[in-house]
């Protein structure tokens, strides 16, 4: 019954170092699949000599969102 005691506290350790790395793995993993995203070229591009957007401020003043009075499920 010691021995086993014995293994288990020797295993332990290995088991997180095992989960530690894993998680580290899928972490650049991750990392590359997001970088390959961002490095990607856009597909539509400007015109050669294309005008730039004239910059404006949008302003919402008093937007309603009116919502049903009655109520949608009754106890």
């Amino acid at each position: 019954m010691a021995f086993l005691a014995y293994v288990q506290r020797f295993n332990q350790p290995i088991q997180q170092i095992a989960v530690l790395w894993t998680n580290i793995q899928n972490a650049i993993a991750g990392g590359e699949r997001i970088f390959t995203i961002l490095d990607e070229k856009p597909a539509v591009v400007d015109k050669p000599n294309a005008k730039e957007m004239p910059e404006s401020e949008a302003k919402w003043n008093s937007i309603r969102f009116p919502m049903p009075t009655k109520t949608a499920f009754r106890c």
